[in-house]
């Protein structure tokens, strides 16, 4: 029984270990890409950076559209 128990634990944490392995090396992926577009083809960092807060103010813009239509469907079909 305790060597089940054991070897439940013994595979979690694995399984953690190889989740934090794989997103250390997506970033690491992710950077040497963006390191490659800056030396390689000459993308300014400042044109990377403008698209980069584009994107975030668009999924901002998205992620509150969505929240406030689900707010205006909770609100009318609430019990009265």
């Amino acid at each position: 029984m305790d060597e089940l128990k054991q070897s439940k634990t013994t595979s979690k944490s694995w399984s953690l270990a190889r989740k934090r392995s794989a997103w250390l090396v997506s970033m690491c992926a992710c950077a040497s890409f963006l390191y490659m577009a800056v030396r390689v083809y000459e993308i300014h960092i400042e044109i990377l950076l403008k698209n980069f807060s584009m994107v975030l103010l668009v999924a901002l813009v998205v992620i509150s559209f969505g929240f406030f239509v689900g707010w205006l469907m909770a609100f009318f079909r609430r019990p009265k």
